[in-house]
């Protein structure tokens, strides 16, 4: 979803923003998606290697997590980037906007807000099966 959403965003900005901004949020997004795949793969297991099992999982999640964090707040200068590049800034003293400029301006913040809240709950997913992992080996390993 976070992939999706970032890539028609980047895809539908300027271009001359594609190789600084938008290439890194896509390929931090990607990051995002590769270290969950990749901590997905891990099944931990009792015995011998649980807690390298265990360990390997966290740290790929750790870093999705991190990532994602990253993605957000990256996405967030883009955005600004993109608002102040437009002329849709809103400028102090500015009494009237044209109908025109306030649309734009709500379609760029309300793409931000969902690029955010899809972040956010990404976050809370990840903490969670962290938080799931931990109990588990802890039961399963004590």
């Amino acid at each position: 979803m976070l992939n999706v959403e970032i890539a028609q965003t980047v895809a539908n900005g300027p271009k001359k923003y594609m190789l600084t901004y938008g290439d890194r949020l896509v390929n931090l997004a990607l990051d995002v998606y590769s270290e969950t795949i990749q901590a997905n793969s891990i099944h931990p297991s009792k015995g011998v290697r649980a807690e390298a099992d265990y360990l390997q999982r966290r740290a790929h999640l750790i870093e999705a997590r991190a990532k994602t964090h990253a993605v957000a707040a990256l996405a967030q200068v883009y955005f600004e980037v993109l608002k102040a590049a437009r002329g849709l800034q809103r400028n102090k003293g500015e009494i009237m906007e044209s109908d025109e400029k306030i649309a734009r301006r709500s379609k760029l913040n309300s793409r931000m807000e969902r690029i955010g809240a899809i972040c956010d709950k990404e976050i809370r997913l990840i903490s969670g099966v962290l938080k799931s992992d931990t109990e588990r080996f802890r039961k399963y390993n004590s």
